[in-house]
């Protein structure tokens, strides 16, 4: 009789454990918006929390919304920060849970591929993240249609993939859907056709298409000044990229004006040791100086 009790004493105690972490994982599931960089502030604060949520829901094993919805919010924030192998094992679980509970063909089992599969591609492994995406994108054209936006992210998403590994004329035709869609399902200045603007840019102009890839720029640039800010991270962005297309056209004087704008939000908004701000930094240091400018134009114009 004792061991019975001792026996439903421990059961009683895991059921009360459980039920306390499930009520933490609640509480906790109120994050920061991890997408909005005024905010990475309060995510600092919030992610280690985050991350004992992200234990208990692999050992308990927790399958509920909340947790999937936890898993792949701080795991974002973790890719975001270029944190790796920790947003793997979230994401991971996150898609697992989601096609455990949901199926192979949910929207929220596309979501989680799509996420997963960004993770591999930043990190170079294509062969892993192809198939992510094109299964995500294969379950966004079955179930939410050829035209949602979410779509037009997929299409996005395995055109980057395509783009990284040089194989250009398949990336075009699905960064022109991708455009397409958004400026007609979210309209021609939604901060997301910006995104499309930007990207179908980029692709020409790393074929040194630099007369399609400029007005596109242009276009992105004007956007994001307008929607976001002229200091939003993400208009740093566009003055980076329309600074590299003067530089690769020798238009110096074009070109400094552009990165030390973007420089200066990046050093202000996502500090020193940011990714995008090395970049950009790098960018601009690589302008010759002023006074070799002229020879320069010389020789561009013989």
């Amino acid at each position: 009789m004792g061991y019975f009790t001792r026996d439903a004493t421990l059961c009683q105690s895991k059921v009360f454990r459980d039920a306390i972490r499930r009520q933490k994982l609640l509480t906790f599931n109120t994050s920061p918006d991890v997408t909005d960089v005024t905010q990475w502030e309060a995510c600092e604060h919030w992610l280690p929390h985050a991350l004992v949520c992200a234990t208990w829901i692999e050992h308990a094993p927790m399958t509920e919304p909340e947790a999937t919805r936890l898993l792949t919010t701080a795991g974002v924030y973790l890719l975001d920060h270029v944190r790796y192998s920790e947003a793997e094992r979230l994401l991971v679980r996150a898609l697992a849970i989601c096609e455990q509970q949901l199926g192979a063909n949910h929207p929220s089992t596309a979501t989680s591929l799509n996420n997963l599969a960004t993770l591999y591609d930043d990190q170079g492994k294509y062969a892993q993240a192809e198939p992510l995406f094109q299964r995500a994108l294969a379950i966004r054209e079955q179930q939410l249609g050829a035209t949602h936006p979410d779509t037009a992210m997929s299409l996005n998403n395995l055109a980057h993939l395509y783009q990284d590994q040089g194989k250009y004329a398949k990336a075009e035709p699905l960064f022109q859907r991708a455009l397409a869609i958004r400026e007609q399902q979210l309209g021609a200045t939604h901060p997301t056709t910006a995104t499309s603007l930007n990207n179908l840019a980029a692709l020409y102009s790393v074929q040194g298409k630099y007369a399609k890839a400029e007005p596109l720029y242009q276009r992105a640039l004007a956007i994001r000044e307008q929607q976001l800010g002229a200091t939003h991270p993400t208009t740093a962005t566009s003055l980076n990229s329309l600074a590299v297309l003067y530089y690769y056209q020798g238009k110096y004087a074009e070109a400094e004006p552009l990165y030390q704008r973007a420089l200066a939000i990046c050093e202000r908004v996502l500090g020193r040791d940011h990714p995008l701000t090395r970049t950009v930094h790098n960018n601009k240091a690589c302008l010759p100086k002023r006074r070799s400018w002229k020879r320069i134009f010389d020789l561009f114009s013989r």
